[in-house]
């Protein structure tokens, strides 16, 4: 199992590669530096959760998408991969659910 880390950066990488987006186009995007995008597919940055946010939010994904281990699970366009992200997409938005009826 890889550490979430390592997940992280290859998730990025791969969301990117997938949208055909060039590193200085998602860093824009999400209104961080190339560079520092750079430093964070190659594993050698860890973002903070607004980063993380906001690298979701330019990749048109949910955060949980960024550190799912696809490569256990089958290609990122394979059913069972499309299958667990359904399912914890669910669970994100009974949690949502649930947190907006107690406040």
């Amino acid at each position: 199992m890889k550490d979430s880390s390592t997940l992280f950066a290859a998730n990025i990488r791969r969301y990117r590669s997938l949208r055909r987006q060039t590193q200085a186009q998602l860093a824009e995007m999400a209104g961080i530096s190339s560079n520092y995008l750079s430093q964070i597919e190659g594993g050698n940055q860890f973002p903070s959760p607004p980063v993380i946010d906001s690298l979701a939010v330019a990749l048109k994904v949910q955060v949980f998408e960024l550190f799912v281990d696809f490569e256990s699970v089958g290609s990122v366009d394979g059913a069972l991969a499309s299958s667990v992200r359904q399912f914890l997409a669910d669970i994100a938005n009974q949690v949502s659910a649930f947190s907006d009826t107690i406040k």
